[in-house]
């Protein structure tokens, strides 16, 4: 019986070859995209789970609230709250703390000195995060002060094809170089990790006064400690918070309120996107999910086709059934075999679809920087039970409806009629119904992948109250070992051929730091105290920075009361200092023009500043997150753990690099030079979503092409079963005109219709995305109206082969057709 079904399915599509392309070839691209974006999606939400344990290890984060503003999540917490969390939960929690900074340490062996990525911890770290070894034992890894344990790449770059284990590599820390011993070599960590560092060293007792805030983890033996523990972080804070934390001072000011939760380590790479000093920038769950959709409704879409076509070849396959019926055949043995057919279409269009996925993925991998591959038999990661349900789902969803369809014809009327049924008005409206859904759905995407594309290009461009062309960012100035040579190399950048100015700062520009201001106020208001990041800057950063003063003036070394003396603010407090806001810091201190800022007073930390000057936000991070309110200090001193900024012109990038990487030797030859352009340290913040949207941009530009494979068949089927119809109507007099304008009006109608249902969900599923951003563009209707032009023309070209071709027939041949 098997074979018979599949002998006829064979018959009735080699009879209709285009039939069977169409329904095979949507299918197939439904299935592709469904699988690349449903991998890409897997990888995006998989961050952290191959950690064994993962599901009871959590990081601490602590949400600051300022007055008037949302509470904003910090990855970074106090030091000294994991022994506090030791004492008061002895027993149903274990921790380790991470040290890291988003700067490289210089590390040598002997022979070889470069800037490394460099993490200190607890030395229990591996009791918490079970992270996997290539040789070691991870219980006493870092069991000594002098152990480190390095990745297989410092394995590699630092001693070759020689034994790693018992080897030594020098760090200079804080202008200390000590020496550390090899205990253990890490597997390279795989991309779905937020945890990056090339080198893990112990925190050691001598640094325990020194440290600043860390990366707090705790693991759990099971979910109810966790919630037990979470239940209780209020009443901790309450106990172990400073006396003025979380409540209202005696002078008035309010300090930021603090309040600790656990964040799963399973949803770091999510909450990490919106997060301020996290280990890496985290990824932006709506465009993630929205990829996921994007594949989910393209296959329903693909779907949607098949069942098109399929009622639409009703009136063809009509007798066929009729003459099985009367053979002896039941509706039920009919359903079944149409039922199989779907099923036998559904495999082959999968086979297509893992043979079109599997051509994509480099594409795909290239454009989003991932490692994506198909796995069909590998435990939980193996595609291939999944693959045959999807396969099974397609050809049950899809042949259901024809099935039920074309079953039901009663033979007699099949029979006795001269002109084959089609499934009658029902039919008809069903199949305009899923043209228009189809079409709704693709017009969604294309206004969402418009919008997308624009938002994307803006971020892009977008002025970020500075100029990135022609800036280097100078990351290996960092460092206290480097502070009495900071004045020699800086001049030394000077006097470089096509430099035109160089300063320094703590922070790159317009990024938050850990140098922060506490009850921030101005001058005669109570009640009112925030906290604001703090930069230290020194000469010519304006200058060098190309950004703009909107009010009042700069520092200047004339001026005495404009030097901190190395950002030691607390020194001048009896003297006074004077400061710049940035033009968020002075909107927050309730100033509505930057103008009305210059020449008040700050209260900051209970010390009373001028205002001289007010300059444009700088925008150089994330762009989900609002540039930082930031209070900026200047010092004619070396400032400790800067950054350097270089603004050159009329040189090559290259050739700049090269120039001020031989003046930095002349003056610290055995420091490691390390360098950027302003371009590249952006590229690491907006990299991620610009190449998601690109993606959606790719994806959504298929599913508008699926769209028009349905509607390219639909169109030659319907031409071809009122061919006799149009011949009749040109010999009544019909022009070639009237008959294109029947045919078209009949196919393009629900096209029309399913932009009236379209643009409402298109504008309030991009008005909610766009929110997230802190520079956005305007949804302006051209999106839409452009959308609907598109798949117009689009469908208009689609369509008018057939119309046009069915138009200008002869209408004898019309008659003499049956």
């Amino acid at each position: 019986m098997l074979g018979h079904y599949l002998l006829t399915l064979y018959r009735s599509l080699t009879r209709h070859r285009l039939y069977a392309a169409l329904n095979v070839a949507g299918l197939g691209v439904g299935i592709a995209v469904f699988l690349v974006l449903a991998l890409l999606v897997r990888f995006e939400t998989s961050f952290d789970r191959w950690l064994p344990n993962a599901a009871n290890i959590y990081r601490l984060t602590a949400d600051i609230s300022l007055p008037g503003l949302a509470p904003e999540p910090y990855a970074l917490t106090p030091p000294d709250v994991l022994p506090q969390l030791r004492a008061d939960y002895p027993r149903i929690m274990a921790g380790a703390r991470i040290v890291f900074q988003d700067l490289a340490e210089p590390v040598s062996n002997g022979k070889m000195l470069a800037n490394e990525k460099v993490a200190w911890c607890d030395p229990d770290l591996f009791n918490i995060l079970d992270l996997p070894l290539i040789v070691g034992d991870p219980r006493a890894a870092l069991a000594s002060p002098d152990d480190i344990v390095v990745s297989p790449r410092i394995a590699a770059k630092y001693f070759g094809a020689a034994k790693a284990i018992g080897r030594r590599l020098t760090i200079t820390m804080g202008g200390e170089a000590r020496l550390y011993r090899v205990s253990a070599v890490l597997k390279a960590l795989p991309a779905n990790t937020h945890l990056s560092f090339d080198i893990l060293a112990p925190i050691t007792p001598a640094m325990q006064g020194h440290l600043e805030m860390a990366y707090t983890y705790l693991r759990f033996h099971d979910p109810r400690e966790a919630r037990a523990l979470a239940a209780d972080l209020r009443h901790f804070v309450a106990r172990h918070a400073p006396r003025d934390m979380n409540e209202q001072g005696a002078g008035g000011d309010v300090t930021p309120r603090v309040e600790l939760r656990m964040t799963p380590l399973t949803g770091l790479h999510f909450a990490d996107a919106k997060a301020r000093f996290t280990m890496t920038p985290g990824a932006d769950p709506r465009m993630v999910y929205a990829l996921g959709v994007l594949g989910a409704l393209t296959l329903l879409i693909a779907a949607a086709n098949y069942v098109n076509l399929a009622t639409a070849r009703a009136a063809i396959r009509a007798r066929e059934i009729a003459l099985r019926k009367t053979m002896g055949a039941t509706r039920r043995m009919v359903a079944i075999q149409l039922l199989l057919e779907a099923q036998a279409l559904a495999a082959l269009a999968a086979l297509i679809g893992v043979a079109l996925a599997e051509l994509a993925l480099p594409t795909v991998n290239a454009l989003d920087g991932t490692s994506l591959r198909l796995t069909y038999v590998n435990g939980t990661d193996g595609i291939l039970p999944w693959l045959i349900l999807l396969t099974i789902s397609v050809g049950l969803g899809a042949g259901l409806y024809p099935a039920l369809l074309l079953s039901r014809f009663q033979p007699a009327a099949v029979l006795a009629s001269a002109q084959m049924p089609g499934g009658g008005r029902a039919e008809r409206r069903a199949r305009s119904t899923l043209t228009g859904a189809q079409f709704a759905g693709a017009i969604v995407f294309t206004v969402c992948a418009l919008v997308i594309a624009a938002q994307s290009d803006h971020l892009r461009h977008a002025d970020r109250g500075f100029n990135r062309e022609g800036l280097i960012l100078v990351d290996s100035l960092q460092g206290q070992e480097l502070r009495a040579r900071q004045t020699t190399i800086l001049d030394l950048f000077r006097r470089t051929p096509g430099v035109v100015s160089v300063t320094e700062a703590i922070s790159e520009p317009g990024l938050p730091n850990e140098a922060q201001l506490e009850g921030v106020r101005r001058a005669g208001d109570r009640g009112v105290g925030m906290t604001m990041d703090g930069d230290v800057v020194g000469d010519d950063y304006l200058q060098t920075l190309d950004a703009r003063l909107l009010a009042g003036r700069m520092f200047d070394r004339l001026h005495s009361l404009d030097d901190t003396r190395g950002g030691d603010y607390r020194a001048r407090a009896a003297g006074g200092y004077n400061i710049v806001l940035n033009q968020r810091a002075a909107r927050l201190l309730g100033f509505s023009d930057p103008a009305l800022a210059v020449g008040r007073t700050i209260h900051a930390q209970g010390i009373s500043v001028p205002v001289i000057g007010v300059i444009s936000d700088i925008h150089f991070g994330s762009p989900l997150k609002p540039p930082a309110a930031i209070l900026y200090r200047y010092s004619g001193d070396p400032i400790e753990l800067a950054t350097g900024m270089v603004r050159y012109a009329g040189v090559s990038e290259r050739d700049m690099m090269g120039r001020l990487a031989s003046a930095w030797r002349r003056a610290a030859p055995e420091i490691p030079f390390k360098a950027k352009t302003a371009e590249d340290g952006l590229a690491d913040f907006y990299a991620a979503d610009q190449r998601q949207a690109r993606l959606f941009v790719i994806a959504a530009g298929l599913a508008v092409a699926i769209s028009c494979i349905g509607l390219y068949g639909l169109a030659a089927f319907s031409t071809a079963r009122r061919f006799r119809e149009i011949g009749i109507r040109k010999t009544l007099g019909a022009s070639t005109f009237d008959i294109l304008a029947l045919l078209m009006s009949r196919i393009l109608g629900p096209v029309l219709i399913a932009n009236l249902i379209a643009w409402p969900i298109a504008f309030l599923v991009m008005r909610q995305w766009l929110a997230g951003f802190d520079q956005r563009i305007w949804l302006s209707p051209l999106y839409f109206l452009t959308a609907t032009a598109l798949t117009l023309i689009v469908a208009i070209a689609t369509v008018a082969g057939h119309a046009y071709a069915a138009a200008r027939a002869e209408p004898a041949k019309a008659l003499r057709h049956e």
